[in-house]
């Protein structure tokens, strides 16, 4: 284990230098970063008061004209234990969490490596340590969407894509030798100049007993001034057409500092996944970003499976290396 991590560090620092000396040269898409989140979260139903408190190194580099990479690791947890005794596992989270190379050829671009599945939501869009777990849907929470693969991506203009991904799937322990996998298509927009944007995606990804998940997500996103709508819906698609998943985040940044955050949510999914399949919850979320780098906040919010009120309140702090 020792000897892993000893490899992907040396790896990552080489590959940081040699982006570094591309950037030297005029290329701007290299860079690393660290990323702190520390918060204390009060429930009544609650043991863990750390709550998504994590340390997070990301970096992005260009090796060549055509070949970058991208890799985000998860150094630390509030559970941190947990990150290294399930290391390579497909299904639990571990302390590797993207590790991918990508090919550029123009409107089309090849991925490999360790890459988030293609959920066609918001939700999965973001940064984890931009996630709150008190507003966070079934699937932020239990499934294990960083997997193994790669993925064809078309962009023949700057407001459409489309991508096809073969991975592992979270349904595996060993990432290839379980013999599980899943497969997906996104595809999205953005027009009007950034005013509405969508993304969609089909997935099939394969359980223990060899048969597919099947489901639909969409992902809307409506933008009018100080005022974000985002939409996230998730349908298990060969069972019954309604939405098995909905979630609803509408932000109001009434200051370029300030941002105030309604989230509600009804969660459904997860009878195949094994757990509680009745969750709904909401509240309000206040962000402060005094500077770029420094974000404070503070939330209010109720879920119906812990039956009370969590408050919680932190910071996340990003430093440029």
């Amino acid at each position: 284990m020792k000897k892993l991590l000893l490899s992907t560090a040396v790896l990552l620092l080489g590959l940081l230098a040699h982006s570094q000396e591309a950037d030297d040269l005029g290329n701007d898409n290299a860079g690393a970063s660290v990323v702190a989140r520390a918060e204390y979260s009060y429930s009544d139903s609650e043991n863990n008061h750390l709550g998504n408190s994590s340390l997070y190194f990301v970096g992005d580099g260009v090796l060549s004209s055509r070949l970058s990479f991208s890799t985000q690791l998860h150094l630390l947890s509030s559970d941190p234990g947990s990150l290294y005794t399930t290391h390579l596992r497909s299904d639990s989270s571990d302390w590797l969490d993207w590790a991918y190379f990508n090919y550029d050829f123009g409107p089309v671009d090849i991925s490999l490596g360790k890459t988030p599945i293609f959920i066609g939501t918001w939700e999965e869009q973001d940064y984890d340590f931009n996630i709150f777990n008190e507003f966070a849907t079934n699937t932020w929470q239990n499934v294990q969407v960083y997997q193994w693969g790669g993925s064809l991506n078309i962009s023949p203009h700057d407001d459409f894509f489309i991508s096809a991904q073969a991975t592992t799937s979270p349904f595996g322990e060993e990432p290839f030798a379980s013999h599980l996998f899943a497969y997906g298509l996104s595809f999205g927009t953005d027009v009007y100049g950034g005013v509405f944007k969508d993304v969609y995606s089909f997935n099939f990804i394969q359980k223990a007993d060899r048969t597919f998940l099947k489901l639909f997500n969409a992902g809307l996103n409506l933008n009018l001034g100080i005022w974000s709508l985002y939409f996230d819906a998730t349908i298990d698609f060969f069972s019954y057409m309604l939405p098995n998943s909905k979630h609803l985040r509408v932000d109001c940044a009434f200051s370029d500092k300030c941002c105030l955050t309604a989230h509600a949510g009804l969660d459904n999914v997860g009878e195949d996944w094994g757990w509680d399949t009745n969750k709904w919850y909401g509240g309000l979320l206040f962000a402060w970003t005094p500077v770029e780098s420094l974000r404070f906040h503070a939330l209010g919010a109720y879920d119906n499976n812990l039956s009370s009120v969590t408050f919680n309140a932190g910071l996340t702090w990003t430093i440029s290396l």
